[in-house]
């Protein structure tokens, strides 16, 4: 390559860069002034003052009229425009919500009429400036809207028009405990970002960082149809998270959910095994504080979460399993026989005969084996250590610094309860780290962003014997599904996993 081609391309890579706007975590501010008569006013010096941390941006009005401050937190603003020979305009408070481009229309008056003209009044929420179709949830609905059974935060995007809830059944190969389809797309076409990083799971679908405090998360939007080729990746949907951050001001939040057996009833398969709802405590405790290091400068936000979730669960029921008086007929016809001993040996007879038999023919001689419902229960134990740390500091009024690090290390039991002895243990460890840099000028923006993920986890089973038993799946005994869930009823060896 030439050098003139060179530094075309550098050219041409910088102009792209230069224009683009990416606002995966922030907003922007932009709109016309005019004077009485409806003339372009040009020269006005704007000022935007974030309400909460007094952070302030500074520019000026171009040969349009026209303003715009990109790259800006989610937060309350206080717009101020002035002009030599105008009354000063002020408008606060101004909510600017993620991923919104806030227009402002202002007009000045002279300044015979009024030295200063202040507007109690928020930015319309109609999105005039691109054609994305989307969902906002700000703070307050994300605290008051109901997030069970669990609080993930992903529970929100539920709440959408488009948005379906999959099974269990259906997401045996999914992360994050909560996945869905957006108009009728894919579970792999959905794009989950947390401050702008990727947290979408490297095998699997779904999200590998959860977010179960919803007391941390600043806003939540669901974006459904037209967004813009800045989150790329992904044709479904795009779900974008950004995390709190502190202000001026100390604040900070705590609650407690509990939930047992007392709370409960018995299901279907309850219903068979036990006289009342299967045991369970379930306690999830949270905290956040916010506030500042250094007033108007350095700012910080933390959060922790214990969460434990002790339980007794039934398993799914299989119809078709050999009765003891079964087991013993095959036992005596073809005992002998690899496949026949693993089976009688690593499946128990069933409990409730049923109105079914099956034939089998060995070396000539036919017998009808008795058939019956095999039910069972397991133990099941969550447990969950859930924190996060966010630090913010202006490092001048052009350059802002931020940094973001997620914690959640947990323990799960469960899986497979029937046949029993192939209960599973997975202790995981996830962590997530994002460093942000912001720079803004009257006439240049630039986001730098840089994302660091790890997923650690180790799969075994709870009786080691499972490990070496050979896999068995009879289609007319009940006994399918090759990957493990809590509805698989095939005898599967554990796998060690990391």
């Amino acid at each position: 390559m030439t050098p003139f081609r060179l530094a075309m391309l550098l050219g041409t890579l910088s102009r792209l860069i230069a224009d683009a706007s990416g606002q995966a975590t922030s907003g922007e501010l932009l709109g016309g002034v005019r004077d009485p008569s409806g003339a372009i006013i040009s020269e006005a010096r704007v000022i935007i003052r974030n309400i909460e941390t007094n952070n302030t941006w500074e520019g000026k009005t171009g040969s349009e009229g026209r303003f715009r401050f990109a790259l800006l937190p989610v937060s309350s603003y206080e717009v101020e425009v002035s002009k030599r020979g105008f009354a000063t305009y002020v408008r606060a408070p101004i909510i600017l919500r993620l991923n919104q481009s806030a227009e402002l229309y202002i007009r000045l008056e002279l300044s015979g009429v009024a030295e200063r003209l202040i507007v109690s009044a928020d930015a319309p929420l109609l999105n005039t400036t691109n054609p994305e179709i989307g969902v906002n949830f700000d703070s307050r609905r994300v605290s008051e809207l109901p997030l069970a059974p669990d609080r993930n935060i992903l529970n929100l995007a539920l709440q959408v028009a488009g948005v379906s809830q999959l099974s269990r059944g259906n997401t045996d190969q999914a992360s994050g405990d909560v996945n869905f389809s957006v108009n009728g797309s894919r579970l792999r076409s959905n794009n989950l970002l947390i401050d702008g990083q990727d947290v979408n799971h490297p095998n699997l679908t779904g999200a590998s960082q959860e977010v179960n405090n919803p007391d941390t998360v600043a806003e939540f939007r669901l974006i459904t149809s037209q967004f813009a080729p800045e989150y790329g990746r992904a044709t479904g949907s795009v779900v974008n998270i950004i995390t709190k951050t502190g202000t001026n001001s100390f604040h900070g939040s705590g609650y407690w959910f509990y939930n047992g057996n007392q709370l409960n009833s018995r299901s279907n398969l309850d219903e068979k095994l036990f006289d009342a709802a299967p045991w369970r405590i379930e306690n999830q405790v949270a905290g956040t504080l916010g506030g500042p290091i250094v007033k108007n400068k350095t700012f910080f936000f933390g959060s922790i979460l214990r969460w434990t979730d002790h339980s007794v669960n039934s398993g799914t029921a299989i119809t078709g399993v050999p009765t003891a008086e079964g087991q013993d007929l095959l036992r005596s016809v073809a005992g002998a026989r690899p496949q026949v001993r693993a089976l009688l040996e690593h499946l128990a007879p069933a409990q409730f005969p049923i109105d079914s038999n099956t034939p089998i023919t060995v070396a000539g001689q036919t017998v009808n084996i008795p058939l019956g419902t095999l039910s069972g229960s397991a133990p099941n134990q969550l447990d969950v250590w859930q924190s996060s740390i966010r630090l913010d500091h202006t490092l001048s009024k052009t350059h802002t610094l931020g940094g973001r690090y997620l914690f959640d290390d947990r323990f799960n039991l469960g899986g497979q309860a029937v046949p029993a002895g192939l209960t599973e243990q997975t202790p995981q460890r996830r962590q997530s780290i994002s460093v942000f840099l912001n720079s803004f000028s009257p006439h240049r923006f630039n986001e730098l962003r840089a994302s660091y993920q790890r997923v650690g986890s180790h799969r075994s089973a709870l009786n080691t014997k499972a490990e070496e038993i050979p896999n068995t799946q009879i289609t007319g005994l009940g006994l399918t599904g090759a990957n493990p869930s809590p509805t698989r009823t095939a005898i599967v060896a554990s796998q060690r996993a990391a």
